[in-house]
């Protein structure tokens, strides 16, 4: 099966038709596009029966589309009541470039907060470089689109060691977005305050509550597994999407 999955990825590679999202074919759009020949039709199925393959033999369990939990854990925040507020919150604990990438967000634009598990290395990265290197970024970039989500809707901080925590709540409650997603292990751990495994949790959509000193804020968060693992497990981009769909719906 797996010599027959390389020979029709061969034929894909050769196809005028790419994805705009997603580089397999694990995307609806090019399933239709494919289709219209009976040879593309016959690769297509095959790639299909090749990903149900590999996802039946994983552990791997979908979570309930319309499954919210209640969260009891309240998580603490500085209520930023305006824009220079922001600014000045950004400026006080950020530098360099990763200060330049928070200060341009606008509050009421923010539909999606992604929170993910570490940054990257190099000092001079900029722009979604500096959460993912070149192969991961272009993934990110073609999950975000197939969510018809748009560069200025959305953001993607990690949590460090060098800020506190609160100030990262803080930005979150500033955002006010309509859906958190976190990005692997540690990211989802400290969104949810809970030690589970990713495998049992990702796309169930949650209830958290930031609370200030005269604010209560409710959000809405789901744990999705990272690019980065996407990119070495390849076969769970088809439960990625399928998480995904269920945040857009949100969204939209």
């Amino acid at each position: 099966m797996k010599n027959l999955f390389k020979d029709n990825l061969q034929q894909l590679r050769g196809q005028k038709t790419i994805s705009p999202f997603f580089s397999t074919c694990w995307n609806y759009k090019v399933f239709k596009q494919l289709a219209q020949t009976s040879e593309k039709t016959e690769v297509l199925k095959s790639l299909e029966a090749f990903a149900q393959e590999s996802i039946s033999d994983s552990p791997l369990e979908l979570g309930e589309a319309e499954l919210i939990i209640k969260k009891d854990q309240e998580i603490n925040y500085n209520l930023l009541k305006s824009e220079q507020e922001y600014s000045e919150l950004v400026n006080l604990n950020f530098s360099g470039l990763l200060q330049d990438y928070f200060v341009r967000f606008k509050q009421s634009e923010i539909k999606i907060v992604f929170v993910t598990d570490e940054y990257e290395n190099d000092s001079d990265n900029t722009g979604l470089a500096l959460f993912f290197n070149e192969q991961v970024e272009i993934l990110f970039e073609r999950m975000v689109t197939a969510m018809g989500v748009t560069s200025s809707e959305y953001v993607i901080f990690a949590f460090d060691d060098q800020t506190d925590e609160k100030t990262y709540h803080s930005l979150l409650a500033y955002w006010n977005p309509q859906i958190i997603i976190t990005l692997g292990a540690t990211a989802t751990k400290k969104i949810l305050g809970k030690e589970e495994r990713l495998k049992n949790i990702h796309g169930q959509i949650e209830d958290i509550s930031l609370v200030s000193d005269s604010k209560k804020l409710s959000l809405k968060a789901m744990p999705l597994f990272s690019p980065k693992l996407l990119i070495s497990a390849p076969n769970m981009k088809k439960i990625a999407w399928e998480d995904m769909q269920k945040a857009m719906k949100i969204i939209n």
